[in-house]
């Protein structure tokens, strides 16, 4: 009975899954991460930037559509 009581704890302690969106730059790729925290890494151009769900609300914007505007500003779409 522990064994199986230890085996169920096990499986509900596997967290979430990080969430990623991404798109290609001409020379290479930008991508967003859902930390699962209410923030956000963004890594494009050899830079990292950290983002707030607050942040991206005050832009009006999903983690998705920042880094397809970035892609887009990044190509010069």
């Amino acid at each position: 009975m522990i064994a199986s009581i230890a085996l169920i704890g096990c499986s509900n302690d596997d967290g979430a899954k990080i969430k990623c969106d991404s798109c290609v730059l001409g020379d290479g790729k930008a991508e967003i991460c859902d930390n699962g925290d209410g923030t956000f890494t963004a890594k494009h151009g050899g830079e990292t930037v950290e983002l707030t769900q607050e942040d991206l609300d005050a832009l009006e914007l999903t983690a998705k559509e920042y880094i397809l505007l970035v892609c887009a500003v990044g190509t010069g779409i």
